[in-house]
């Protein structure tokens, strides 16, 4: 039995549904609805869900169960809580870290201030984060420095230590390898760890770090924690830092000769990696990366809730509000003109939303480009550039959410085939954006069957809800 079919029947029993009726009433005879309650016949339509639903007034949160139990019969176990979690990386794109940093910078332990050539053993997380949070804070004000990370990115304690020093470090470098699951489709716990990991160094890249990610694979991490001796180790030009997976125990030593035994086998360990995420500096190379989504022979994904507006941008556009003291102005707009012709000859699926699009319109904010290159558009224009993206016959595939997927003032875009893909997120604190390559086969796959795979059905607005939304906002 599939799980629709499991829960379909228990809560017929526990109503305690007769089968004639409600047969009856989802259009079934009393033969076929117990082919369906045992999971004998393909799944019924969504009508039918929801006819079920109604007929044996199932509370909301019974009825959000059982459709539930109904996308993970339609889709399959893997593939739905792969998706779920995709749409949970859009919605809640960084986590949180809960360590008491107060507590660390006005309690921490003499001993760490006086380690020269000796090894400390370390018991406890609050130990291991005071050392953690000198080691760090001191590399990362050297400006040569170079922090060297062999540690799972959902540490919590470490992502907090690396913030609260990011604000103030000196371009310190940092090499991070993180181990990912070898299976990109394997859900561990309901959850897609792959994703975990990827959304947990995100906030890295918010700060004055030269921060790079590397990854190799192998089974989840550490799910034997007892087992595993040290698997975790920091290190920095003087100190070595190794840990338990639980991270409640470990030492850190100054003894030169260890540091370089540890500095070995780091770089031998990067060797055996690749690049998880490349930072993306200038326009140029957002040019190079997009030319490279945009070569695959299958279909390219653009997920943003602002609407994307680059396949109808026009030379006179970039004339008008481009602003005139940008250096090589002329240039830049050939630029653009050329990569947009491009982008109008890809197939290329859009995914955007009715309430983006109502804050362009509010805002004149085109969000493909950095604000600082533009003036805001004025009213006429962001009107007809809307008509242009969702009226004209000029083949862009669009799809309008009804509701919005996140946050916009931390909204998370994506541009992505089967090889390449970039992410862009906005930095609220630091009024920024931050452009990512991402390379990772798991990763890429996990978003692209995202997007392809979004329900028209029950998530996007009708031809019909568009027009009539689109001409309430322009008579507005």
């Amino acid at each position: 039995m599939n799980e629709f079919a499991n829960l379909l029947s228990a809560f017929v029993k526990e109503k305690g549904v007769k089968i004639q009726p409600f047969a009856r009433y989802c259009g079934y005879d009393r033969a076929n609805m117990y082919k369906i309650l045992k999971g004998q016949r393909n799944l019924p339509g969504r009508e039918i869900v929801e006819k079920a639903a109604k007929y044996m007034h199932l509370l909301p949160s019974e009825e959000e169960k059982l459709w539930e139990a109904y996308e993970i019969s339609a889709q399959g176990s893997d593939n739905y809580y792969r998706r779920k979690e995709v749409q949970k990386f859009f919605t809640e794109p960084i986590l949180s870290s809960n360590v008491n940093i107060t507590a660390l910078t006005e309690g921490e332990p003499a001993k760490f201030c006086i380690l020269n050539n000796e090894s400390i053993p370390l018991r406890g997380g609050y130990e291991i984060d005071a050392a953690l949070f000198r080691l760090i804070g001191e590399e990362s004000r050297n400006k040569d420095g170079h922090l060297r990370l062999m540690i799972q990115p959902e540490s919590n304690s470490l992502s907090s230590i690396l913030s609260v020093h990011g604000n103030y470090a000196c371009n310190t470098r940092i090499d991070h390898i993180v181990c990912l699951s070898s299976n990109p489709e394997n859900v561990y716990r309901k959850k897609n760890y792959n994703l975990d990991c990827l959304r947990c160094v995100l906030p890295l890249y918010n700060y004055n770090y030269d921060y790079n990610t590397w990854y190799y694979y192998s089974k989840i991490p550490v799910q034997e924690k007892k087992f595993g001796l040290f698997p975790y180790m920091v290190l920095s030009s003087k100190y070595a830092c190794v840990l338990t997976a639980d991270m409640q125990k470990g030492y850190i030593t100054a003894k030169p000769e260890i540091l370089r035994i540890f500095e070995e086998i780091f770089e031998e360990c990067i060797e055996e990696s690749k690049p998880m995420i490349r930072r993306i500096t200038d326009l140029d190379e957002q040019f190079e990366v997009t030319g490279k989504i945009l070569k695959n022979k299958d279909q390219v994904q653009s997920f943003q809730m602002t609407p994307c507006l680059t396949p109808v941008l026009t030379e006179q556009i970039y004339e008008k509000y481009l602003k005139k003291e940008l250096p090589g102005r002329e240039k830049l707009i050939q630029t653009l003109c050329t990569y947009g012709e491009e982008i109008k000859r890809s197939d290329i699926q859009y995914v955007t939303s009715l309430e983006g699009i109502k804050r362009f319109l509010k805002t004149g904010i085109i969000s493909e480009w950095p604000p600082e290159l533009y003036d805001p558009l004025e009213m006429d224009d962001r009107i007809q550039l809307i008509k242009d993206l969702i009226f004209s016959d000029n083949g862009i595939n669009i799809r309008i959410l009804k509701k919005t997927v996140g946050n916009f003032d931390a909204e998370i875009y994506l541009c992505v085939s089967r090889e390449y893909g970039i992410l862009k997120f906005i930095v609220p604190e630091k009024q920024m954006q931050l452009h990512l390559m991402l390379e990772e086969t798991g990763l890429l796959f996990s978003f692209f069957d995202f997007c392809e795979n979004l329900s028209t059905e029950q998530m996007f607005s009708s031809s019909e809800e568009i027009e009539s939304f689109l001409k309430d906002l322009f008579t507005k």
